[in-house]
């Protein structure tokens, strides 16, 4: 008789990342505005944002006005947010799955134990919510795995432990990708940030001109 244990089928650490580094039809322009504020892009596609030194000469090579920048500014920093936000939540799904995925990997390793020494295995399972049973479990060759949330599939032993232990490393490089995504997205977010601030100082200084002269 086949015992079962529970596993999250893992997404791939690749979904998403298989856009190119550099895009050969970007040229650097925020949405919605013909201003080149964003640098070179990751490998999932998320744009730097260019550190403006000297805003004068910013304004004149590209021909707009302050109001225009800040308002490019202030559009690519919201984006920026909202990219932050939906990497945080889809993280932290990755992360609800990775206990789920040991505990079941932890389960078949038992069972492969109990098989090698012919052993009887000494368990409990979970009935419902804080509710348990304990079991006895004879040396069995498979075990049954949830993929998701209505498919149970029954795999040999070697096979369920190599699909857990795979989708264990698909759910930490997942991770890692997000951790690397959102220190970028972060630091492009406090780029823009001071973008503004001197932006906006800027424009605080040529109105105090006009108003003088």
């Amino acid at each position: 008789m086949a015992s079962a244990a529970s596993a999250s089928t893992a997404l791939s650490p690749a979904a998403g990342a298989g856009a190119a580094a550099s895009d050969e039809s970007f040229d650097g322009l925020v949405p919605g505005y013909s201003i080149r504020l964003l640098g070179p892009r990751n490998a999932r596609n998320i744009p730097t944002m260019k550190f403006i030194d000297d805003i004068v000469a910013f304004l004149k090579e590209e021909s707009c006005t302050t109001e225009t920048l800040l308002q490019a500014l202030t559009t690519m920093h919201g984006k920026y947010k909202m990219m932050e936000s939906a990497m945080l939540s889809n993280r932290q799904r990755m992360q609800a799955k990775q206990p789920e995925i040991e505990r079941s990997l932890a389960a078949v390793r038992r069972l492969q134990k109990a098989k090698a020494e012919d052993a009887t295995l000494d368990t409990t399972f979970n009935i419902s919510d804080n509710v348990f049973a304990r079991a006895d479990v004879p040396p069995t060759e498979t075990v049954c795995l949830w993929l998701g949330v209505n498919v149970l599939v029954e795999y040999p032993l070697d096979e369920a432990e190599a699909m857990l232990a795979e989708s264990l490393q698909q759910v930490k490089d997942k991770e890692a990708i997000y951790d690397e995504d959102l220190r970028l997205v972060r630091e492009q977010a406090i780029t823009t940030e001071v973008n503004l601030s001197r932006s906006f100082n800027h424009d605080v200084q040529e109105r105090r001109r006009a108003k003088s002269g």
